[in-house]
């Protein structure tokens, strides 16, 4: 059985602005507007999960419920997405919302996320070069 038909759900939608906070700890984030998801409900929550640009996979760390939005950290994805139809398809849930106490803190969690979305999706997307 392939991940899509084992998958949590299916999340698409077009890149729009954020607040850069993921840029400024050093994980971009592709936003989604967050109404989109009303008809195709998803719990809130960080999620490992595949997101397809065009036609080429990723890896990626998916935050759904802060700010109302869905933020998608590519793995190893570098350039500029705003604009550009963003398919994500929802792999395993790796944990709930948590508030961090600094930036500091925050950023350990989301490279531990990262980590964990990279190693859950491996076997679908083959190893990283």
């Amino acid at each position: 059985m392939s991940y899509e038909q084992k998958s949590l759900g299916k999340l698409r939608g077009r890149v729009i602005h954020g607040d850069k906070v993921g840029r400024k700890l050093g994980y971009p984030t592709a936003n989604l507007a967050r109404h989109y998801f009303n008809r195709h409900p998803v719990n809130d929550g960080v999620y490992a999960g595949i997101a397809t640009v065009n036609t080429r996979r990723y890896s990626a760390a998916v935050v759904i419920g802060v700010h109302d939005k869905v933020e998608v950290h590519l793995i190893g994805y570098r350039g500029n997405l705003y604009g550009t139809m963003l398919e994500v398809t929802l792999v395993k849930k790796l944990r709930v919302l948590s508030r961090y106490r600094s930036d500091d803190m925050l950023t350990l969690q989301i490279a531990r996320d990262v980590e964990r979305a990279k190693t859950t999706t491996l076997t679908h997307l083959g190893p990283y070069v």
